[in-house]
């Protein structure tokens, strides 16, 4: 397994706090004739750079076991459930909106009016609500449900113009 490989499982375990297993292929030489289409195809399949590699990584990112080999292996590492759960202690990557103290979510019933003044938690005055622009109309549903494509005019005038 390229580097590539193991760094994308390291993040991986990292960022979400878990284990992660790579289950990486092997190619004997006769899949490798049946699967090649080109001789720069066999010579990719044969490449002991992209075969192999298996890993076990810990949720801190440590490989603990492999990377194992191009040939048939077996791989195993004792995995202490503890870890991911003193890692996301210290780094909760999505976990945040579980802690009240840091995150609330309140559903306000009424629309609020847009750029409303608020004087110590109550709405003052409301601004006004600007007309929408033409070019931020919502296009027009078509039979069947499907919305109208706009034209190379609409198109010509949405796009950014270069100086």
């Amino acid at each position: 397994m390229s580097e590539t490989g193991i760094l994308t499982g390291r993040a991986i375990a990292y960022m979400a706090k878990c284990f992660v297993i790579n289950a990486c292929g092997t190619m004997t030489p006769d899949v490798t004739e049946q699967m090649a289409l080109s001789e720069r195809d066999r010579r990719y399949l044969a490449d002991p750079q992209t075969l192999g590699g298996s890993t076990i990584i810990a949720p801190t990112g440590e490989v603990i076991a492999g990377p194992a080999g191009t040939g048939d292996e077996v791989i195993y590492a004792d995995a202490d459930l503890a870890q991911m759960v003193r890692a996301k202690l210290v780094h909760d990557y999505a976990g945040h909106y579980q802690r009240m103290e840091v995150f609330s979510f309140d559903v306000h019933p009424s629309e609020p009016a847009v750029g409303a003044v608020v004087d110590e938690g109550r709405s003052v005055a409301p601004a006004a609500r600007p007309a929408p622009r033409e070019k931020d109309r919502v296009p027009e549903a078509v039979p069947g449900g499907l919305l109208a494509e706009p034209s190379s005019e609409e198109l010509a005038e949405a796009s950014p113009r270069r100086s």
